[in-house]
Formats: C-alpha cells, sequence, structure tokens
C-alpha cells in the first residue's frame, strides 16, 4: 500500500509541476519571450507522470493479489483505489487540455499519443514474444525432463529385469 501511496503522489507532484511550466510559458509567450527550451521541462514533467502512473497501475494489480487488510472495511480500500484510478485520469485529461488549449500545442499532443501508441504496441508485442519464449524454454525443460525420467525407468527395469 505505501508504493501505491507514494507513485500516486509522485503522478500528482509531476501533474503540478506540468501546470506551473504551461503557466510559465503562457506567461512567457504573453510577453513575447521564446519559451523553446522549456519544451524539455515539459517532456520530463510528462514523463514522470506517466512513468508514475505506469508504476501505480502495476503496483494496484500487485496489491489487489495480495489481502484485504484486516484494520479497514472492504469498502473504503475499494473506494480509495476508485478514486486513484479516477484522480488519475482526470489529471492526464488536464494535462491534455493544458497542452492543447492553454499552450496551445494540439498537435504536440496528437503526436504525443501517437508516439505512445507506437510505443506501448512495440512493449505489447515484446511482452508477448517473451512469454512465448519462456513457454518455450518451458516446453523443453519439461520434454527434457519427462526424457531423463523414462531412460531412468528404462535403467531400472534393466537392472531389476
Amino acid at each position: 500500500m505505501v508504493e501505491v501511496l507514494a507513485l500516486f503522489s509522485a503522478a500528482k507532484a509531476a501533474h503540478s509541476a506540468i501546470k506551473e511550466v504551461v503557466e510559465f510559458v503562457k506567461e512567457a509567450k504573453s510577453t513575447g519571450k521564446d519559451v523553446g527550451e522549456i519544451a524539455g521541462d515539459i517532456a520530463s514533467h510528462l514523463g514522470a507522470f506517466f512513468s508514475a502512473s505506469q508504476h501505480l497501475a502495476k503496483a494496484e494489480i500487485e496489491e489487489q493479489k495480495k489481502p484485504l487488510p484486516k484494520d479497514r472495511p472492504v469498502e473504503i480500500v475499494v473506494m480509495e483505489r476508485i478514486q486513484r484510478r479516477k484522480q488519475l485520469q482526470k489529471m492526464e485529461s488536464d494535462l491534455r487540455q493544458m497542452i492543447v488549449w492553454e499552450m496551445g500545442e494540439g498537435g504536440l499532443w496528437d503526436e504525443f499519443q501517437r508516439e505512445r501508441e507506437k510505443y506501448l504496441k512495440q512493449l505489447a508485442k515484446e511482452a508477448e514474444i517473451e512469454k512465448k519464449a519462456a513457454w518455450r524454454r518451458l516446453s523443453v525443460a519439461v520434454k527434457s525432463w519427462k526424457s531423463t525420467k523414462s531412460e531412468q525407468q528404462s535403467h531400472l527395469q534393466l537392472s531389476f529385469g
């Protein structure tokens, strides 16, 4: 539970940092300042937000595998999980709004979404390949074990036969 809360706090902190950068960009644009070098800050904070979100999703899955705490009502634990998930969805929606509407960078968000989808598909493909390879290794190990066991039984039959 501690890991889940820490990751959720990290996502919230990154969201707040992005909000501050966006406000700075809006202010700088209104005064005619160059904001090109700030793009790296936004990318860095977006990375931190989505990294924390992904780790949080994994931690939530692991947390759900554990028995529910006995000292807290089930309803509270479940509601907290739902609230965290909804808050993360709202934060992501807010980020989109900030980048598209407040910064006027709709193309940036669209490109970000396309690249993110491509990357996530690649990760899923790699995970599937690794899963198949693991099954093949397991299959080979089982066949080897069966073969060894069969040879041992044949040897025993010959010895006692």
